[in-house]
């Protein structure tokens, strides 16, 4: 009998450690991919910002998740190359913001003031254009008497 309880107690011991080594595993692995969590959250943040105040951050975005699959998958060498990728286009575009919204509205505005002016014009010069032709075409015709 004391056999049989050296095994089981063998047993019991081991799964007791594997079972406190498991969320050791488990919080070392978190532990390594927490600064990326705490990077990728100060990113996801600045380009919010960029993306509400109307500039295109869909290939940064999609960059980011390209970053979280990676580490997910334990590549945090090329994780780590593309956050710093991401981080200087990110600090790029914020400073190049101002400018990138000032020619952005420019061009909306110009083409609206483009689209009312269209009847403004065709108003004035429709029908100088239109008795010019008319003149032109019957300039040699003779009128009897």
């Amino acid at each position: 009998m004391i056999l049989l309880r050296r095994p089981v107690l063998l047993v019991l011991i081991a799964a007791l450690i594997l079972s406190s080594a498991v969320p050791l595993l488990i919080t070392s692995g978190y532990a390594l991919q927490q600064p990326y969590d705490d990077e990728l959250k100060e990113l996801y943040i600045r380009v919010y910002r960029l993306g509400r105040e109307g500039i295109d951050v869909s290939d940064i975005v999609n960059d980011m998740n390209r970053v979280v699959e990676l580490v997910n998958a334990g590549r945090l060498d090329e994780a780590d190359k593309l956050i710093r990728d991401i981080e200087s286009r990110v600090a790029r575009l914020e400073t190049e913001a101002g400018d990138i919204l000032f020619w952005e509205n420019f061009r909306k505005y110009s083409v609206v003031a483009i689209l009312i002016s269209l009847p403004i014009i065709a108003y004035i010069f429709l029908p100088r254009l239109y008795l010019e032709a008319w003149y032109r075409l019957r300039r040699r015709w003779l009128v009897k008497r």
